[in-house]
Protein backbone atom coordinates (compact mmCIF):
# COMPACT_ATOMS: atom_id res chain seq x y z
CA UNK A 1 0.00 0.00 0.00
CA UNK A 2 2.49 2.07 0.53
CA UNK A 3 4.05 1.80 -2.69
CA UNK A 4 0.60 2.88 -4.47
CA UNK A 5 0.51 6.22 -2.13
CA UNK A 6 4.14 6.81 -3.40
CA UNK A 7 2.78 6.37 -7.09
CA UNK A 8 -0.30 8.53 -6.56
CA UNK A 9 1.63 11.10 -5.35
CA UNK A 10 3.87 11.52 -7.54
CA UNK A 11 1.56 11.24 -10.77
CA UNK A 12 -0.57 14.18 -9.06
CA UNK A 13 2.45 15.81 -8.92
CA UNK A 14 3.30 15.73 -12.36
CA UNK A 15 0.35 16.72 -12.98
CA UNK A 16 0.19 19.81 -11.03
CA UNK A 17 3.26 20.83 -12.91
CA UNK A 18 1.88 19.43 -16.41
CA UNK A 19 -0.95 21.99 -15.74
CA UNK A 20 1.53 24.77 -14.74
CA UNK A 21 3.58 24.32 -17.58
CA UNK A 22 0.34 24.70 -19.68
CA UNK A 23 -0.59 27.92 -17.75
CA UNK A 24 3.03 29.43 -18.45
CA UNK A 25 2.42 28.23 -22.44
CA UNK A 26 -0.73 30.00 -22.65
CA UNK A 27 0.64 32.80 -20.81
CA UNK A 28 3.22 33.15 -23.31
CA UNK A 29 1.48 33.00 -26.01
CA UNK A 30 -1.35 35.84 -25.06
CA UNK A 31 1.87 37.73 -24.56
CA UNK A 32 3.23 37.53 -27.91
CA UNK A 33 -0.48 38.20 -29.54
CA UNK A 34 -0.85 41.69 -27.18
CA UNK A 35 2.97 42.25 -28.67
CA UNK A 36 1.80 41.87 -32.39
CA UNK A 37 -0.96 43.55 -31.64
CA UNK A 38 0.55 46.45 -30.35
CA UNK A 39 3.43 46.58 -32.94
CA UNK A 40 -0.11 46.18 -35.54
CA UNK A 41 -1.46 49.80 -33.65
CA UNK A 42 1.89 51.62 -33.82
CA UNK A 43 2.45 51.02 -37.21
CA UNK A 44 -1.45 51.91 -37.70
CA UNK A 45 -0.42 54.86 -35.82
CA UNK A 46 2.42 56.01 -37.56
CA UNK A 47 1.27 56.10 -40.70
CA UNK A 48 -1.23 59.45 -39.97
CA UNK A 49 1.36 60.67 -37.87
CA UNK A 50 3.64 60.90 -40.57
CA UNK A 51 0.98 63.11 -42.89
CA UNK A 52 0.28 64.81 -39.84
CA UNK A 53 3.96 65.86 -39.66
CA UNK A 54 3.95 66.61 -43.42
CA UNK A 55 1.08 68.88 -43.20
CA UNK A 56 2.16 70.81 -40.60
CA UNK A 57 5.75 71.30 -42.07
CA UNK A 58 4.56 72.48 -44.77
CA UNK A 59 1.87 75.20 -43.20
CA UNK A 60 4.45 76.13 -40.83
CA UNK A 61 7.13 76.60 -44.05
CA UNK A 62 4.07 78.63 -45.84
CA UNK A 63 3.62 80.59 -42.57
CA UNK A 64 7.76 81.47 -43.13
CA UNK A 65 7.01 82.55 -45.90
CA UNK A 66 3.97 84.58 -45.88
CA UNK A 67 5.26 88.31 -44.63
CA UNK A 68 1.92 90.11 -44.26
CA UNK A 69 -0.31 88.01 -41.96
CA UNK A 70 -2.20 89.42 -38.90
CA UNK A 71 -2.11 85.91 -37.25
CA UNK A 72 1.26 84.34 -38.15
CA UNK A 73 2.56 84.67 -34.79
CA UNK A 74 -0.72 82.80 -33.18
CA UNK A 75 -0.82 80.20 -36.35
CA UNK A 76 3.05 79.55 -35.79
CA UNK A 77 2.92 78.76 -32.04
CA UNK A 78 -0.21 76.44 -32.84
CA UNK A 79 2.09 74.58 -35.74
CA UNK A 80 4.91 74.02 -33.57
CA UNK A 81 2.52 72.83 -30.39
CA UNK A 82 0.47 70.31 -33.35
CA UNK A 83 4.12 68.92 -33.85
CA UNK A 84 5.53 68.68 -30.86
CA UNK A 85 2.80 67.04 -29.89
CA UNK A 86 2.81 64.57 -32.98
CA UNK A 87 6.66 63.74 -32.21
CA UNK A 88 5.51 63.08 -28.43
CA UNK A 89 3.16 60.49 -30.50
CA UNK A 90 5.77 59.36 -32.56
CA UNK A 91 8.16 58.37 -29.40
CA UNK A 92 5.32 56.29 -28.05
CA UNK A 93 4.63 54.15 -30.99
CA UNK A 94 8.50 53.52 -31.30
CA UNK A 95 8.38 52.56 -27.55
CA UNK A 96 5.45 50.34 -28.09
CA UNK A 97 7.18 48.79 -30.97
CA UNK A 98 10.52 48.75 -29.74
CA UNK A 99 8.48 46.73 -26.65
CA UNK A 100 6.51 44.51 -28.98
CA UNK A 101 9.40 43.33 -31.19
CA UNK A 102 10.97 41.81 -28.17
CA UNK A 103 7.86 39.52 -27.39
CA UNK A 104 9.13 36.24 -28.94
CA UNK A 105 11.84 33.85 -27.43
CA UNK A 106 15.57 35.80 -28.33
CA UNK A 107 18.29 35.00 -26.71
CA UNK A 108 20.92 37.45 -27.08
CA UNK A 109 23.56 39.82 -26.07
CA UNK A 110 21.41 42.32 -23.95
CA UNK A 111 22.57 45.23 -21.46
CA UNK A 112 20.44 44.54 -18.48
CA UNK A 113 20.02 48.51 -17.91
CA UNK A 114 18.63 49.04 -21.33
CA UNK A 115 15.75 46.53 -20.70
CA UNK A 116 15.08 48.61 -17.49
CA UNK A 117 15.35 51.62 -19.11
CA UNK A 118 13.20 50.73 -21.72
CA UNK A 119 10.37 48.72 -19.47
CA UNK A 120 10.39 51.99 -17.07
CA UNK A 121 10.04 54.43 -20.55
CA UNK A 122 6.96 52.16 -21.16
CA UNK A 123 5.65 52.74 -18.46
CA UNK A 124 6.53 56.27 -17.69
CA UNK A 125 2.71 57.93 -18.54
CA UNK A 126 1.23 55.15 -15.66
CA UNK A 127 4.02 56.40 -13.42
CA UNK A 128 2.67 59.70 -14.30
CA UNK A 129 -1.08 58.89 -13.89
CA UNK A 130 -0.15 57.53 -10.44
CA UNK A 131 1.90 60.02 -8.81
CA UNK A 132 4.92 57.77 -9.05
CA UNK A 133 8.59 59.15 -9.28
CA UNK A 134 10.56 56.86 -10.69
CA UNK A 135 14.91 57.31 -9.79
CA UNK A 136 16.36 54.98 -11.94
CA UNK A 137 20.22 54.98 -11.20
CA UNK A 138 22.33 52.80 -13.58
CA UNK A 139 26.04 53.19 -13.31
CA UNK A 140 26.45 52.35 -16.65
CA UNK A 141 26.87 49.48 -19.38
CA UNK A 142 29.12 47.07 -18.87
CA UNK A 143 29.74 43.18 -20.14
CA UNK A 144 26.56 42.36 -21.90
CA UNK A 145 25.07 39.06 -21.28
CA UNK A 146 23.07 36.24 -23.08
CA UNK A 147 19.19 36.78 -22.20
CA UNK A 148 15.67 35.90 -23.13
CA UNK A 149 15.31 39.96 -24.26
CA UNK A 150 11.44 39.06 -24.05
CA UNK A 151 11.07 37.40 -20.99
CA UNK A 152 13.39 39.83 -19.22
CA UNK A 153 10.90 42.69 -20.24
CA UNK A 154 8.39 40.74 -18.79
CA UNK A 155 10.14 40.06 -15.48
CA UNK A 156 10.69 43.74 -14.91
CA UNK A 157 7.84 44.86 -16.21
CA UNK A 158 5.50 42.46 -13.68
CA UNK A 159 7.70 43.84 -11.33
CA UNK A 160 7.64 47.10 -11.48
CA UNK A 161 3.38 46.85 -12.27
CA UNK A 162 3.82 45.54 -8.82
CA UNK A 163 5.45 47.93 -6.99
CA UNK A 164 2.63 50.52 -9.00
CA UNK A 165 -0.42 48.37 -7.25
CA UNK A 166 1.48 48.96 -3.78
CA UNK A 167 2.13 52.44 -4.00
CA UNK A 168 -1.51 53.26 -5.04
CA UNK A 169 -1.41 56.78 -3.77
CA UNK A 170 1.71 57.23 -5.24
CA UNK A 171 5.30 57.57 -4.05
CA UNK A 172 9.18 57.06 -4.90
CA UNK A 173 9.97 53.91 -7.39
CA UNK A 174 13.56 53.69 -6.63
CA UNK A 175 15.48 51.25 -9.12
CA UNK A 176 19.41 50.45 -8.69
CA UNK A 177 21.63 48.60 -10.63
CA UNK A 178 25.20 48.00 -9.03
CA UNK A 179 27.85 45.49 -10.58
CA UNK A 180 29.98 43.68 -8.62
CA UNK A 181 33.24 42.71 -9.54
CA UNK A 182 32.83 39.18 -9.87
CA UNK A 183 30.27 39.96 -12.36
CA UNK A 184 26.80 39.74 -10.02
CA UNK A 185 24.86 42.10 -11.26
CA UNK A 186 21.89 43.79 -8.18
CA UNK A 187 18.83 45.13 -8.88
Amino acid sequence: MGMATFLVGRIHKADRQRIKALHQVEYTNKLASIGRLAGGVAHEINNPLAIMNQKTGLISDILDMSEDFSSKKRLVELTDSVMATIERCGNITKRLLNFATHTDSIVAPVDIGQIIAQVLAFLDQEAKRNNIVVDFENPGTIKKNEYDIGNLQQIFLNLFNNAFIAMNHGGLLEVKIKYEQNEKIII
